[in-house]
């Protein structure tokens, strides 16, 4: 049914196979979850307005340069 090519191959495929049929047995041996099923908790905070803010780079210390800001990127430098 499978053929190896070489002796490493068959050995990758042995052990993805046992590690299958552990996962196997031991889902079977492990019996049923007891999961519960109840509704999500309500929506926390105002729905109007967003949580976050504009902050400047000198109020966070995060000072950074936007190499992307170049027209000539999109155009002339694209390689699609």
């Amino acid at each position: 049914m499978f053929s190896c090519f070489s002796l490493r191959n068959c050995r990758q495929l042995t052990g993805a196979v046992g590690v299958c049929a552990v996962v196997v047995v031991s889902s079977l041996r492990a019996g049923p979850m007891n999961l519960v099923d109840k509704p999500l908790a309500p929506r926390s905070g105002s729905g109007g307005t967003s949580m976050f803010t504009l902050m400047p780079a000198e109020a966070t210390g995060v000072v950074t340069e936007n190499s992307y800001n170049d027209p000539k990127m999109w155009g002339e430098h694209s390689q699609e």
